[in-house]
């Protein structure tokens, strides 16, 4: 049995797609703090093999190997090595081609001491969001699909893994949000999402072969408290004629207590919905929600 402040996740770029870490020593780090991990799952894709003279199966054939986990984590530090694992030269990809791979270490250690260790090898990461809500840092979460496991990688000493200083979290209250240059005063939320980002080639083997750009989704949800109609407007344009709606720019910035900014824009902005909240509702502040669907997302 395991229990609090056992546990081990750290990430490793790939020189190539399930080959070789990108740098020797490997560069392992912790992606951020305040680490969440759902999986991570095997799923062997089994199927039955029968005969028509028994209701039992015979045996069970394995089908492509499928490994998947979310990481979710509090933004922190003055780098983000996380960035490399999404981002082609600050900005998602516009064009086909591989995709950043990835190894990643899940351990933990049972009450006795002993160890217990996953690495995964060619890993990607299908999609994921940044977020920033009231009372809370601003978390990451990032969906990961891998190769197979890999027996051939040493697990790092902790002193090996990057780990980000937990005094260098991005709380919400140094968040910002503008749109097209005009800053956005009450945001109750704001999340930037993308998805459909890279996916994995499989063929005829059951080990995924290659890793590519996928057809990436880039999108932007704001839960405001409605005060100037610019999102409305640019939500009802282009509706007598089928025009395309009218764009807007928009950019979040997050900064930590130690000076540091992260901005995250998302180009050619349109609404994809709009809306309103508590229209009628004398305690509560009338509050606008809007998706708003880009063109590109990119990290300044």
């Amino acid at each position: 049995m395991t229990n609090a402040g056992t546990a081990t996740v750290a990430l490793v770029a790939e020189e190539s797609y399930n080959g070789a870490t990108a740098d020797s020593p490997p560069d392992w780090f912790q992606p951020g703090v305040n680490v969440d991990v759902t999986g991570p799952t095997i799923e062997r894709n089994q199927e039955a093999v029968r005969q028509p003279n028994t209701a039992t199966p015979s045996g069970h054939r394995p089908g492509q190997l499928d490994v998947s986990a979310t990481v979710e984590f509090a933004l922190a530090g003055t780098t983000q090595e996380w960035e490399q694992l999404v981002f082609d030269s600050g900005s998602l990809p516009t064009t086909g081609g591989p995709a950043p791979s990835f190894k990643a270490l899940f351990g933990s250690q049972f009450l006795d001491g002993t160890d217990t260790d996953q690495i995964f090898s060619g890993g990607i990461v299908t999609g994921g969001e940044i977020s920033a809500d009231q009372d809370g840092n601003a978390t990451v979460s990032l969906d990961m699909q891998f190769a197979e496991p890999d027996d051939s990688v040493s697990v790092p000493a902790d002193g090996d893994i990057s780990v980000p200083s937990a005094g260098a979290v991005f709380p919400f209250h140094a968040a910002e949000l503008s749109e097209g240059g005009v800053t956005q005063e009450i945001v109750n939320s704001v999340t930037v999402s993308f998805d459909s980002l890279y996916r994995l080639r499989y063929g005829l083997g059951q080990v995924a072969q290659e890793a590519v750009v996928d057809a990436v989704e880039p999108s932007v949800d704001i839960d405001a408290v409605f005060k100037p109609d610019n999102q409305l407007d640019i939500a009802t344009t282009g509706t007598g004629d089928g025009s395309v709606a009218n764009t807007t720019n928009i950019v979040v910035t997050l900064t930590n207590g130690n000076g540091t900014t992260q901005e995250y824009a998302l180009a050619g902005a349109a609404p994809e919905s709009h809306e309103l909240s508590d229209l009628v509702a004398p305690e509560e502040d009338l509050t606008e929600s809007v998706t708003f669907n880009g063109t590109g997302l990119a990290s300044l």
